[in-house]
């Protein structure tokens, strides 16, 4: 309701920004994409208005989420923000659980560039499966790793990574 309010408001009164801006607040943000269940339309609005200063504490509300849809919802406002953010997932990495890793190597994955020196050989070797298949896709997207990811693939025990190296090397990808 209020974000309808908003729509509907003069644009340049102090009071209309000065609420926009209360909304984009990292405690805001996190009230919104926690509270169960999301409301899913509200959310896309809500996350459409921030961009990557919202990063670090979306990434902290993706952690934190049991709802696949505001994992999704979250994911989608990430990966819109482009390299900007990229760096920031990058330094997240490794310290994340295996989940969030999983989700961090494929915003990483869908990035135009990497971040200068990131690689993800290191999780190429990971004793979750997800992890490991999301970085075989990013390292399978750069040219200087694109054979070791291959070769990483074909010599995996999941059936399913080396399905993926199997396809990968077929395609030239």
């Amino acid at each position: 309701a209020l974000l309808d309010l908003l729509d509907h408001a003069p644009e340049a009164t102090r009071v209309v920004e000065a609420v926009r801006g209360h909304l984009r607040t990292p405690t805001v943000l996190r009230q919104v994409l926690l509270e169960e269940p999301v409301d899913v339309p509200a959310a896309q609005r809500l996350l459409a208005m921030v961009g990557p200063e919202a990063a670090p504490g979306l990434l902290d509300a993706l952690a934190i989420s049991e709802a696949q849809a505001t994992r999704r919802l979250i994911l989608e406002r990430l990966a819109a923000m482009g390299e900007a953010v990229g760096p920031l997932f990058a330094r997240r990495l490794p310290e994340a659980p295996w989940y969030v890793q999983r989700n961090l190597l494929a915003l990483l994955g869908r990035l135009p560039a990497l971040p200068p020196g990131f690689s993800a050989f290191q999780y190429a070797e990971h004793p979750e499966v997800t992890v490991r298949y999301q970085a075989l896709n990013v390292m399978l997207r750069q040219p200087g790793e694109r054979d070791e990811a291959i070769y990483h693939a074909l010599g995996d025990a999941d059936p399913r990574v080396v399905r993926f190296g199997l396809d990968a090397a077929a395609r030239g990808f």
